[in-house]
């Protein structure tokens, strides 16, 4: 802090001679010596300057970081600065792309009232394109088009300005002005297919189709799959119902209304041989069938289209555009009791964070859906909402209750309801009572299977949780690693417990050799990090039975060293397997070890508990990221609640270790 800057010394091949000083917080000079190691950035206040903050809200942004919002970053900056126009020109952008464009044009002027205090263009025109974008989108063309002509003073944003601009010109009847407009475009960006297909959509309209052919040539010589050039070159551009979807957009956006009905009447009939697993637009389409009939002048037309968006299959339709949300909302405005337009403008906002929002709209959809793939798939997205967002564990079960009762062979609302039952307390028996009713259902995903396979060895039942285990082949998913190895261990380990109590320490070794080398098709081997510590405590206890001292004597002292673990994802010094570590130093008759380690761990969970608790910054596979999120702190007080249990109970079964004599341990083990 005290080192003078030097921007350029004396001698720069000088040994030893100073530099400008690394970034804060990142190791190294990244840009000179290689990539960095990446570490956490420090909280919004705790970082110094604004610059830094803004570095780091773009850091996070740009790589869509899984735990970590950039907006606390950017508030940050605004908190210290009201008028940072970087800061409002981001928020306007993120606000833009979830539809908020009252909010996006706020910020955009915000910026810039700033950035245009000196000179009225600014070197950068983000903000003066966002603007204009919002206005646009707020339906106040001739608001919008200045302001897009400004943006385009700005390399880095003249292509999307004056595309933006010739849309705007079409739409209102100012052809000759797009042509020429989009002539510029295309001289400074030859590239600009986009641009390029809209030149020859106009000049088509104008009836110039010589011209229009060599755009359109050159277009296919660049991309011979450009569907809009092909569309308009009259030929069947695809099968694909959303890219027929996203021409007539382009048509629509252009002001071609007859086009652009053409296009999404082709979309319709591709959509009704859509294959297996594409998008259902079909809703869609009419949803915009109407708002361009409505465009065209032919409003009774509008209002049969709007109304045919619900005969339509709804089931896979998921709206993805601004233009979709658009279409929406025109919608709802004409026919507000629409229950599916609300259903779909809901999924949109709560997948793009504005989550609130989304459940006003799933709620209203609620009173009016009919179909029950519909209520169904309503009803449990309010009950993730009930819980993640409104923090109603009990509402979120009720929710869960209509969707079973909608669809109740749905084995995906199955399993998200039994982690929700298991969330809320629910005995493994309970959970048992509720599984068991239909096992086909249950083996129809391997994360329902694994669930209930746990319940079953919280219920001590291993040797039925075996059958439903051997023979399958499991194939990892997202947020599961570990969890079918984790079973099957414990099941292993389970039998052979049961086998020492009734004397068979043969057979206890099977089952554990089993544990040590699982079979193949779990899909999962064992992370070389994880704690081993019961299976090597086990493996010992059944080797000491059958008079192999030597043997047991060395699982013992395998298990006496795997103290930490690697679980969630990330090393921990401690965990729930650490008390067998303390048991195998009983065995081996270090007692005061075995005291030890229990003072460490139980220190450990004492600082644990008064460290604020936060969700890993580097953690982006985690089960608690996939569905149900709960409080950081929560999940950390339960967890050492659990381990403590782990802890006392391995205190009250000492009692039955007395010198070399080794008692097996038969109490269950807690539930997890």
């Amino acid at each position: 802090a005290t080192t003078p800057l030097m921007l350029l010394p004396a001698d720069p091949h000088e040994p030893g001679a100073p530099g400008p000083p690394a970034p804060p917080h990142m190791p190294g000079a990244a840009g000179l010596a290689g990539p960095a190691t990446a570490v956490e950035p420090p909280m919004p206040s705790q970082v110094e300057t604004i610059d830094e903050l803004v570095h780091i809200a773009h850091y996070l942004d740009q790589y869509r970081h899984a735990t970590r919002s950039a907006d606390p970053y950017w508030q940050e900056v605004l908190r210290r600065d009201p008028g940072e126009s970087r800061a409002h020109t981001t928020l306007s952008a993120l606000a833009y792309a979830r539809a908020d464009y009252e909010a996006a044009l706020m910020h955009a002027l915000a910026a810039l009232e700033r950035s245009t205090a000196w000179a009225p263009t600014p070197i950068d025109g983000q903000a003066h394109l966002l603007a204009g974008l919002s206005l646009v989108r707020l339906g106040r063309d001739p608001d919008a088009a200045p302001l897009l002509a400004r943006a385009a003073w700005d390399a880095s944003h003249a292509s999307g300005a004056r595309f933006a601009l010739a849309q705007l010109q079409s739409r209102t009847q100012e052809r000759e002005r797009a042509i020429d407009t989009l002539g510029s475009l295309l001289e400074a960006d030859g590239q600009h297919t986009q641009g390029a297909d809209l030149l020859a959509a106009l000049l088509i309209d104008r009836g110039d189709h010589q011209d229009a052919d060599r755009v359109l040539a050159r277009t296919l010589a660049m991309d011979p799959l450009d569907a809009w050039a092909l569309w308009l070159s009259g030929e069947r551009p695809t099968s694909d119902a959303t890219i027929a979807l996203d021409v007539a957009l382009e048509l629509y956006a252009a002001g071609l209304w007859t086009a652009a009905l053409d296009a999404l009447d082709e979309a319709g009939r591709l959509n009704e041989h859509r294959p297996n697993g594409q998008v259902n637009v079909g809703p869609l389409v009419s949803y915009h069938r109407g708002r361009a009939l409505e465009a065209a002048g032919r409003d009774d037309e509008a209002l049969a289209a709007w109304g045919d968006a619900g005969l339509v299959g709804g089931r896979n339709c998921l709206p993805s555009r601004l233009d979709d949300v658009d279409a929406l909302a025109r919608a709802l405005e004409q026919r507000p009791h629409d229950g599916r337009a609300h259903a779909l403008l809901g999924h949109w906002l709560y997948a793009h964070h504005r989550r609130h929002d989304a459940v006003a709209s799933w709620r209203r959809a609620l009173d009016e859906l009919m179909e029950p793939d519909e209520v169904a798939l309503v009803c449990r997205n309010l009950a993730i909402a009930a819980y993640n967002l409104e923090n109603d564990p009990a509402a979120a079960a009720v929710f869960y209750e209509r969707a079973l009762a909608a669809r109740p062979a749905d084995a995906k609302l199955v399993y998200e309801a039994d982690q929700l039952a298991a969330r809320r307390g629910a005995t493994p028996a309970a959970r048992l009572a509720a599984l068991q009713g239909d096992l086909d259902l249950v083996g129809q995903r391997d994360d329902l299977l694994v669930a209930y396979l746990g319940a079953l060895c919280d219920e001590g039942r291993f040797e039925q949780a075996r059958g439903h285990i051997v023979g399958r082949s499991f194939q990892p998913w997202e947020g599961g690693e570990g969890l079918v190895l984790e079973v099957w261990t414990r099941i292993c380990c389970g039998l052979a417990r049961r086998a020492l109590n009734d004397d068979e320490p043969a057979a206890a070794s099977t089952y554990l050799d089993a544990a040590a080398d699982p079979p193949s098709t779990l899909g999962e081997s064992r992370h070389p990090l994880a704690n081993v510590s019961e299976l090597d405590l086990l493996r010992g206890d059944a080797a000491a039975a059958e008079g192999r001292g030597a043997v047991a004597q060395r699982h013992w002292e395998s298990a006496a060293l795997s103290v930490a673990d690697f679980t969630k994802m990330a090393v921990t010094p401690f965990s729930e397997h650490t008390v067998h570590a303390m048991t195998a130093l009983d065995r081996l008759g270090r007692a005061n070890e075995a005291d030890r380690l229990e003072r460490q761990m139980r220190s450990w969970l004492t600082e644990r508990s008064s460290t604020p608790a936060t969700t890993d910054f580097f953690a982006t596979s985690l089960p608690t990221l996939l569905l149900f999120a709960d409080d950081p702190k929560t999940e950390r007080n339960r967890e050492t609640m659990y381990f403590r249990e782990r802890l006392d109970g391995w205190s009250h079964s000492r009692e039955s270790v007395r010198g070399d004599r080794v008692v097996t341990a038969t109490r269950s083990e807690p539930t997890r």
